[in-house]
């Protein structure tokens, strides 16, 4: 490397595993246990199928109708798109605390341009964080690939499937890519493929040295010299164009309107909870919250504060949204959704808290230390402040199931 070349930033794809079918299960756990896909009418089309039906041959993109021939047993389910949009945004704030470069490729894949230097956490430490984050907390899988760019993020986050990840150093691009089957290759179609076999191309690796006559006759100028590139590992542009604020988020839309003061301090309670949880994951400080309210009418209204010193203290955060959201809803209630975000966020390790004088040797921080190691041994929902144990139908859970009261 010249004096002249930075090292690029390692980029990070996120694909979820059998989105569709994925939510649908969850949601449903007994369709777990049979061959499923999402797309129930006849005439329509497979969204996604879990692994049990995949086995079968079935895949997203062919007609119910195939499928129920390869797999008379399954078990087809209408689509529910509130559902998977949730599920997506929910996975996006979760990316959101990592890296303020954070692109949706569509509904259940995203990018991340993750933060570089010597202090940085790394890339596959990150990957692992979220994967477990994304598990804990929505109850679905992920599959994570990491490299120098975003092809051969993408291609390592398809080798690592389902439910894996895969780092490929930008010195082992080559050896990775090559000995896949050319059909692997981000950008080949079947009709692509098609051409190529007839080249005599089985591999990336043959594809790489197939030569530009043949490429420029077979795919034009400008397809057969962009395939070739692929095969040598060179990507699309990995520019993140207009990236958000790195933020720390989370809401929770209720099954009933929060009707007084206590129903919606228990359930800001739960979401702060929740925002520090990731917070202390990422290791990351924040100073600025932000509260936002959904009424029964559909109205919205938020309002932020600054706060004296960075923290990922949950009752730190918990006593200042509520002082906000004191402030903001001006005695009104009927509130059908809770949200919390939290900005200006700093690493752990690049900020010194200063204790206060009255400060005990142990405290609110410590708490929070303990549920988290309680947490990862047995599981969320086995430890939480009593409060929301409450079972009155007050206390929801960001994951919707209409069959259960707010949990």
């Amino acid at each position: 490397m010249t004096a002249d070349e930075q090292p690029t930033a390692p980029i990070l794809h996120v694909d979820m595993d059998a989105f569709y079918a994925a939510v649908a299960q969850r949601d449903r756990p007994e369709l777990a246990e049979v061959p499923m896909w999402v797309g129930g009418a006849e005439r329509g089309v497979v969204l996604s199928a879990n692994y049990r039906a995949r086995a079968f041959g079935v895949r997203g993109g062919m007609s119910v109708v195939a499928a129920r021939r390869l797999c008379p047993q399954g078990v087809g389910v209408p689509g529910d798109f509130g559902s998977y949009t949730e599920a997506s945004s929910e996975v996006r704030e979760i990316l959101q605390t990592f890296s303020a470069k954070v692109q949706m490729a569509s509904i259940d894949e995203a990018y991340l341009e993750l933060p570089s230097g010597p202090r940085a956490v790394p890339p596959a430490e990150v990957g692992a964080r979220i994967r477990a984050i994304i598990f804990d907390e929505l109850k679905l899988t992920c599959s994570v690939g990491i490299g120098p760019n975003r092809l051969v993020a993408k291609m390592a986050a398809n080798a690592a499937k389902p439910d894996g990840l895969r780092e490929v150093d930008a010195d082992e691009v080559i050896g990775f890519l090559h000995p896949l089957p050319v059909e692997a290759l981000v950008g080949v179609g079947e009709s692509a493929a098609t051409k190529l076999h007839r080249l005599g191309v089985v591999t990336i690796g043959d594809l790489a040295q197939l030569s530009a006559v043949d490429l420029r006759r077979a795919f034009g100028p400008h397809a057969g010299l962009s395939l070739r590139a692929l095969a040598w590992g060179q990507s699309w542009s990995a520019e993140f164009h207009q990236p958000g604020t790195r933020g720390v988020g989370c809401q929770i839309t209720g099954y009933r309107d929060l009707a007084s003061v206590d129903e919606l301090h228990a359930v800001l309670l739960r979401v702060v909870t929740k925002v520090a949880s990731r917070m202390r994951a990422a290791d990351v400080l924040g100073r600025r919250i932000t509260v936002g309210l959904r009424y029964a009418d559909f109205t919205s209204g938020s309002a932020s504060a600054t706060l004296a010193m960075p923290t990922d203290v949950s009752q730190e955060l918990y006593l200042a949204a509520r002082q906000v959201c004191t402030r903001l809803r001006g005695g009104r209630l009927g509130v059908r959704r809770v949200g919390l975000r939290v900005t200006e966020l700093s690493d752990r390790s690049r900020v010194a808290v200063q204790p206060r004088l009255d400060e005990p040797d142990h405290g609110w921080a410590d708490l929070d230390r303990a549920g988290d190691r309680l947490i990862e041994r047995f599981g969320r929902g086995k430890v939480q402040r009593a409060v929301l144990t409450r079972r009155d139908g007050v206390v929801g859970s960001e994951i919707p199931d209409r069959s259960l009261d707010w949990r």
